[in-house]
């Protein structure tokens, strides 16, 4: 009689009825998703929605939002989406990495939510202080932008944190 642990599988939660209520409902995250009347095309649309959202966030639904997301995990999504865009032996890729390591150095740990202007101005200053000439840390402040730019458009930070370092 040892522990039971849920079977691992990589089959799609199925679109199902719901009797009481006669609903269509999914089950994502151990949480039910009510999609609308049973086979309907609405029902049967936001079903598509879902699954694709699920599947996209690596087999999760974001019901937090966007708020318990730090800058090291926008930092790593970002490196793990450019090695595939770019690939790793492309000077792109060097250039990447090495303006992501100051910022995950200083605000790795902080929420991205709470990144802004002054957080960027801190990380350029450090450029700077390095001896770094101008036109490099204005293509790796560039690329951080950049970054948080892709981290609205996945969702992983408010729109307010790219357009506050714009």
């Amino acid at each position: 009689r040892g522990l039971h642990m849920p079977k691992l599988t990589k089959t799609t939660p199925k679109y199902r009825r719901h009797r009481v209520s006669g609903q269509a409902v999914v089950t994502l995250d151990g949480k039910d998703c009510y999609l609308g009347p049973w086979r309907s095309k609405a029902s049967l649309l936001e079903y598509d929605r879902l699954i694709t959202q699920w599947l996209h966030n690596g087999r999760s639904l974001r019901s937090s939002g966007t708020k318990d997301v730090t800058v090291s995990e926008v930092l790593a999504s970002y490196w793990k989406y450019a090695k595939t865009y770019y690939g790793t032996a492309t000077s792109t890729a060097t250039e990447i990495r090495r303006a992501i390591a100051p910022v995950k150095d200083m605000f790795g740990r902080e929420q991205a939510a709470e990144f802004g202007p002054l957080d960027l101005k801190a990380v350029r200053s450090w450029m700077v202080a390095q001896g770094w000439n101008r036109g490099t840390v204005n293509k790796r402040v560039a690329t951080i932008k950049r970054i948080f730019k892709w981290a609205v458009s996945e969702e992983m930070a408010p729109s307010s944190v790219f357009h506050g370092l714009q």
